[in-house]
């Protein structure tokens, strides 16, 4: 049978004096642990899952995408040091038909033998493809968009002629875990786009390419040296023409899982420790109240015989009861639901693998940071204990000096205040520690709220300044094969347009120093009506005759600035490298590209008075329809869908939106209620005064309302700041590759911000009222030492 002891059993009483503080600081802690624990398990299992799902399917290192290499010579690629694998294989983007002619489906044909030593897919349903040409696999998440099972037909078209293929098998892919069809996508459209794998024979037929392959994938050996290895393979090929070379980490959808985990795991190592350290404050507050209000007890102990440090630890051991069961508790809960959002993440980014491990070691790891933070705050807020005397402690506190507050200063404005507004004046200066405390808190949530009611419209900001603003077009449409200039003519009498404008688009390296980023070169005739470019500062910005313009995020990658040069190395066989002039940066919130006058760009880097696709601003709505049998047409991207798909994916940014507000409610809620009981708690002779001079519990409350409220107004105008410079932090760790992100707060987002943060701290007020009328302030008058 355990046995307390006398001051482990005045603990106890402790608590249950302060039950509805201490369980405020308790949820405060359990929500900031179960973050802790959740994210991190989560990150852990979705690193170590996409990494098993790499190694298993054994995805390559290297992606080179290339004119035409023959078979023979792909084979000798394996005689490179540090290669481990090679595989050779045709890519071809082609329109599948549907029921709807109006209907624009792309696939991507992907050769594959069914058991490739590089790129494996996973078989979920049905069988791998056999030595047939009428066989195919089709990518999952495409399959269930459509509805399509093992056994349906589908309906191709290659080269005008249409093509009938049997799917014998639904699989996955690790180089498809976010289907992205490319930079301009934005976002998935599974619907739309999938992927298509196919026999070596069909493929190869279906290009013209006969016994050879446009894209070659490399596997490395461990401690290869990547940048040896990429020169010498490209030097291999050079002769081939290679259009682009991918490295593992930018991939398209490798570097959004990437991304997407990095910015896990910050979340995980930021949003507890703020919980926590609002916890700790909250703990420091009330346990220096404790004292203050326990010195005759303190005094008792000391004179029987209790050590300076056994009575610290009285109090401490307040906050690490918090801590401890606050850490177990949040722990827990934490690895109940690290499993449902591994499986979330799986499920969103198409893994087959569902295994979710749970690692105890964060339990020790959770309480271990609970009870640092939570001790560490006890010593402070108890400190205290170890001025008080016990002598002194019988004899109450020697009263503070009254002071003139600045109010008093200004005897026109003090003299009209009635009596209960000068108390409440005088009251927001008489503890200078508890105002700033709520203050902060005050502030910190409505920064958080500020950042959180940003959010959507810097999504919806960052997509209309990227298609209307600096994109212009109704549609982008790409060429399978370069043309001439002349073929914007057969366009303009193949659809209904308004305008038609050819482009030339192209992936080239860009190289400063040792400093490389492949890109896509966009050539644009000067005076294009389909682009808007705006330099950092909002001035216009013309396509140069010579030279290129290049986004700010390239600008960064590469470390240039306007003037600079850049060394433009072309894939191109017989094409020599050139160094071209940065004349200037633009800015650009979606993707990274280098833009060029048309013209220059022909001349220049590929071929004089070609083209590779059009833009065209056309309310045709049989547009699909007309261009289905264009054999050369390989896509068409209609801005307006990519905006639907936008509004589809909302979904998920509104949960994300709703926590946030929640978590940012539940600090505001936490801090001004435990920072009114503690004032509740040092003014009941106060209060009682008041009482007896007439005042009823209501008028009292309104008091307490009034002091908050005015806290709460300061708080919001200094949380305008504080968030904004959340905002910047988050504009700055957020950017990536493909979208850049400059939040902004706007008029609505500061009023929504407002009206959240004035609802949360009500609720605090309204759930002191039900303190305020259990309290008896007469009471307090029997006692002076209370």
């Amino acid at each position: 049978m355990v046995r307390f002891s006398k001051i482990d059993i005045m603990l106890v009483r402790m608590i249950g004096h302060s039950k509805s503080q201490f369980a405020a600081v308790l949820t405060i802690i359990i929500i900031g642990i179960a973050t802790y624990a959740a994210l991190n398990m989560t990150a852990v299992n979705m690193n170590n899952t996409v990494e098993t799902y790499y190694k298993e399917n054994s995805f390559p290192d290297l992606f080179l995408q290339t004119a035409s290499v023959p078979g023979q010579e792909v084979e000798q690629l394996g005689e490179i040091e540090g290669v481990r694998a090679v595989l050779g294989r045709i890519v071809i983007d082609l329109p599948m038909i549907t029921d709807d002619e109006n209907e624009r489906v792309n696939l991507r044909l992907i050769t594959t033998t069914g058991e490739d030593e590089l790129n494996r897919s996973t078989l979920l349903k049905g069988k791998l493809i056999s030595d047939s040409d009428d066989e195919a696999m089709l990518i999952q998440q495409f399959a269930n968009a459509r509805g399509i099972e093992p056994g349906d037909e589908i309906r191709i078209q290659i080269g005008g002629v249409q093509r009938r293929l049997e799917v014998v098998g639904i699989v996955a892919n690790p180089e498809y875990i976010y289907l992205m069809e490319n930079a301009q996508s934005i976002m998935p459209d599974e619907k739309n786009f999938g992927v298509c794998y196919v026999t070596e024979e069909f493929g190869q037929q279906a290009t013209g390419l006969t016994g050879s392959f446009n894209e070659v994938l490399i596997g490395y050996e461990k401690n290869a040296d990547e940048e040896a290895l990429i020169d010498d393979v490209e030097d291999t090929l050079d002769v081939y023409g290679i259009k682009q070379t991918i490295k593992k980490k930018d991939q398209f959808s490798s570097a959004i899982v990437d991304q997407e985990l990095t910015q896990l795991g910050t979340m995980a190592n930021t949003i507890p420790i703020l919980f926590l350290l609002v916890a700790g404050l909250i703990l420091m507050m009330m346990l220096s109240r404790l004292v203050k209000r326990d010195r005759i007890k303190i005094g008792v102990l000391k004179a029987m015989g209790y050590r300076n440090g056994q009575v610290l630890l009285h109090y401490v051991k307040y906050a690490l009861l918090a801590g401890i069961s606050g850490g177990l508790i949040g722990s827990i809960l934490g690895m109940a639901l690290a499993g449902g959002l591994t499986r979330m993440y799986l499920g969103y980014f198409n893994i087959p693998l569902l295994r979710v491990d749970f690692y105890y070691s964060y339990l020790g790891y959770s309480m271990l940071l609970s009870a640092g933070f939570c001790a560490l705050s006890g010593i402070l807020g108890a400190r205290g204990v170890l001025k008080i005397a016990p002598a002194d402690a019988m004899r109450s506190d020697a009263p503070k000096a009254g002071k003139r507050i600045l109010l008093e200063r200004i005897p026109f404005f003090w003299k009209r205040l009635s009596f209960s507004n000068k108390m409440v004046s005088k009251n927001l200066f008489r503890n200078k520690k508890r105002t700033l405390f709520v203050l902060t808190g005050v502030s910190l949530t409505y920064a958080m709220l500020l950042y959180t009611a940003t959010m959507p419209s810097v999504i919806d900001q960052m997509m209309n300044e990227h298609f209307t603003e600096f994109q212009k077009m109704d549609y982008n449409i790409t060429f399978a094969n370069p043309v001439s200039h002349h073929a914007v003519r057969d366009m303009e009498h193949l659809i209904d347009a308004d305008y038609v404008e050819g482009k030339l688009e192209y992936p080239f390296e860009l190289t400063n120093g040792n400093k490389k980023q492949a890109v896509n070169v966009i050539g644009l005739a000067e005076d294009t009506s389909f682009y808007n470019f705006r330099d950092k500062s909002g001035e216009a910005v013309s396509i140069p005759s010579r030279g290129m313009l290049i986004s700010d995020n390239l600008s960064k990658a590469l470390a240039v600035e306007k003037g600079d040069l850049v060394l433009v190395k072309s894939y191109i066989p017989g094409r020599e490298d050139v160094y071209l002039q940065v004349k200037g940066v633009i800015r650009q919130t979606l993707g990274m590209n280098a833009y060029m006058n048309i013209d220059s760009m022909g001349s220049v880097l590929l071929e004089k008075k070609v083209i590779n696709g059009v833009y065209a601003d056309s309310k045709d709505p049989l547009i699909n329809e007309k261009l289905i049998r264009a054999s050369n047409v390989a896509t068409i991207m209609s801005v307006e869908k990519i905006r639907s798909i936008y509004d589809e994916y909302m979904t998920m940014m509104i949960l994300s939106i709703g926590t946030m507000i929640i978590f940012s409610g539940i600090l505001g809620f936490c801090i001004v209620y435990n920072a009114t009981i503690v004032s509740l708690g040092e003014r009941e002779m106060e209060f009682s005064s008041l009482r007896v001079l007439g005042f009823s519990k209501m008028e009292i409350f309104f008091m307490i309302v009034r002091e908050n409220g005015i806290i709460m107004i300061l708080g919001i105008l200094f949380g305008i700041p504080a968030g904004k410079i959340m905002s910047v932090y988050s504009s700055q760790a957020f950017s990536t590759d493909l979208y850049s992100i400059e939040m902004n707060p706007t008029i609505s987002a500061m009023a929504a911000a407002c009206i959240y943060t004035m609802g949360f701290v009500l609720l605090a007020q309204l759930a002191t009222y039900w303190k305020i009328r259990k309290l008896d302030f007469l009471q307090a008058l029997k006692n002076r030492e209370s």
